[in-house]
């Protein structure tokens, strides 16, 4: 089989892909609103006047993400060594819909970069995140590290898995993967780390960009993402080795990433 995409694999319920613009719906700031952004932001908005309205997904769940205005990321069509990636500065975060997997068995990867290394304080930025019951995500915190965790937020400490690693403020391909009570978490194409760990059966209050305690919560502000996101894939089964390699080889070209092994 000739792999050209992520959903040439059956099982793909979601895909956001920010080199693709005809997923994108995005307005020009008008000259007061992108005096505000100038003023709040970092700087490197001032040649990049689009703000994001939604993203199509190109999954199997075609869902379109929406977000509330002053909550909105920005479109940067420099966003990911050279191309097109969503920007997150600190306050803005996109909610995924509920069950895109089940616990059973899941893959997921996402492209993304992050400033919080240099820029942010807390907890860190999170790439991405679901709590409240399940915990999924990744958090790059100002220490150089990131954080992976994956499991149930309880009191025992085995129900839930996590990992710490060293990292930099470049863009990465994240790395999810779990069957049967096994979890594995991956960085640049190579293994982590990988454990055991406990899941209640459905995902649900996943974000981009924020750790969230719950649908109706408040995101944890000093978790809030400085950096950019490029691509996001779900798979609700477990790939292969061939399969998952297929992925990844696909992500490094795509994004022009030089972490991964050949």
């Amino acid at each position: 089989m000739i792999f050209e995409k992520p959903t040439d694999f059956t099982g793909c319920t979601l895909w956001l892909d920010a080199q693709d613009d005809d997923t994108f719906s995005h307005t020009q700031l008008s000259p007061e609103e992108k005096a505000i952004v100038d003023l709040w932001g970092t700087g490197e908005i001032k040649d990049n006047p689009y703000v994001f309205e939604s993203w199509k997904d190109k999954g199997s769940f075609q869902i379109t993400l929406r977000q509330e205005s002053y909550m909105r990321p920005f479109i940067d069509p420099q966003g990911i060594n050279g191309k097109t990636a969503v920007r997150f500065d600190g306050s803005d975060f996109l909610e995924l819909p509920d069950n895109l997997i089940t616990f059973e068995q899941f893959s997921v990867f996402v492209v993304g970069s992050s400033k919080n290394v240099d820029e942010g304080d807390g907890m860190g930025g999170t790439l991405l995140g679901s709590g409240c019951g399940n915990e999924l995500g990744v958090q790059v915190r100002p220490d150089g590290t990131a954080l992976f965790a994956l499991g149930r937020t309880t009191y025992k400490q085995a129900d839930n898995f996590t990992h710490i690693t060293p990292i930099d403020s470049s863009a990465h391909i994240f790395g999810f993967q779990a069957l049967k009570g096994f979890a594995e978490f991956r960085l640049d194409g190579e293994s982590l780390a990988v454990g055991r760990c406990t899941m209640t059966n459905k995902l649900k209050n996943m974000a981009i960009g924020v750790y969230k305690q719950g649908r109706n919560l408040r995101p944890l502000v000093a978790r809030y993402l400085i950096g950019h996101i490029g691509e996001v894939i779900f798979y609700n089964k477990c790939l292969n080795v061939k399969e998952r390699l297929r992925v990844e080889l696909y992500l490094k070209k795509r994004w022009g990433l030089k972490h991964m092994p050949e």
